[in-house]
């Protein structure tokens, strides 16, 4: 019994709908999107990604008809609750661009884990439904 509740304590959270937003020529930065669904309560505390000096989780809050970026900090993820990345909403912010980020392409961002460690997951660059950002 013990060794099932270690290795459910242990399991990398399941990553879904891994999106990033293409970039035009000279953007320093862009935004990626996801759904994180863990079996046990963790927290996600960070992420890199080889394109990008650095990757940060914001929230764009709106506060009096203004919308503003808040973070870096950790992301709370509930057990058996899933927790969305979406525009608009909580993101990864890759900044410090090291080239386009080319729609139909993909790239790799580590996300490190609280309790699971670290898990490399692929992000797709979404096409024309999604519109690039400008930096």
């Amino acid at each position: 019994m013990l060794s099932l509740v270690l290795s459910a304590a242990l399991a990398l959270p399941t990553i879904t709908k891994a999106e990033v937003r293409p970039t035009y020529s000279g953007a320093h930065a862009t935004a990626a999107y996801m759904v994180i669904q863990s079996a046990v309560a963790d927290r996600l505390i960070g992420a890199s990604c080889d394109c990008a000096s650095s990757v940060e989780a914001h929230q764009t809050v709106v506060s009096n008809g203004v919308a503003r970026m808040v973070g870096p900090s950790p992301v709370e993820l509930p057990a058996k609750t899933s927790v969305e990345f979406a525009t608009g909403g909580r993101h990864l912010m890759l900044m410090g661009l090291k080239g386009p980020l080319i729609a139909g392409k993909t790239v790799k961002i580590t996300l490190k884990f609280e309790k699971a460690g670290a898990s490399s997951v692929t992000f797709k660059i979404k096409g024309a439904d999604m519109a690039p950002m400008a930096g």
